[in-house]
């Protein structure tokens, strides 16, 4: 019977140890990742032309999912140097990838002319905006989950002190995620009702 083999793990402790460069590659990525396919489907000039209408949101989910990242691969690595287990942070790369999801779910209408879903690409072009919006709160819930972690492992995430213990125990990730969800659904009723 032959003997499975365990994944390498090189590049990952790698991350680990360049934390700051996993986070500057993750928010470079969500650029390249919203350039490519606009002008895949369109054109540059209209990725450029795209970005002037929605630069802040874009800005708003690479800064998040960068700092994410970087908090993420410096628990880990702060983690594996005290030889702590990492529990839990599988729930918040999931947090990650629902961002990264929602960041780019909007660039599907891109796509949907392709395959003969022009009704389906409009209406993700009209919604954008809480497309947009919900993976912002996504990164922010996220990141507020992993700042509880640093807290109750006793490890310095590299940020403000003061922003680290906002979120030292379960009630105040609580809060972060009613908010974003009272933020995201006052957007809702905002696009819906009063539009």
């Amino acid at each position: 019977m032959k003997e499975s083999k365990k994944p390498d793990r090189k590049w990952v402790r790698w991350l680990e140890r360049n934390n700051k460069t996993a986070g500057s590659a993750a928010a470079l990525m969500i650029f390249l990742f919203y350039f490519g396919i606009i002008s895949f489907a369109n054109s540059f000039s209209h990725a450029l032309e795209q970005f002037s209408l929605d630069w802040y949101w874009i800005i708003a989910l690479s800064a998040g999912l960068g700092l994410q990242a970087y908090l993420h691969f410096k628990l880990r690595h702060e983690l594996s140097k005290k030889a702590l287990s990492a529990n839990g942070l599988a729930a918040s790369s999931g947090v990650s990838g629902t961002a990264m999801l929602a960041c780019c779910a909007h660039h599907v209408s891109d796509a949907l002319p392709f395959l003969g879903l022009a009704a389906a690409a409009g209406f993700f072009y009209d919604y954008r905006d809480l497309f947009l919006l919900f993976g912002v709160l996504s990164n922010f819930v996220g990141m507020a989950y992993v700042l509880k972690m640093y807290n109750s492992h006793g490890v310095e995430s590299g940020l403000p002190l003061s922003m680290q213990n906002l979120f030292s125990t379960r009630e105040s990730v609580d809060v972060s995620i009613l908010g974003s969800a009272a933020i995201f659904l006052s957007y809702v009723f905002r696009f819906f009702v009063l539009r």
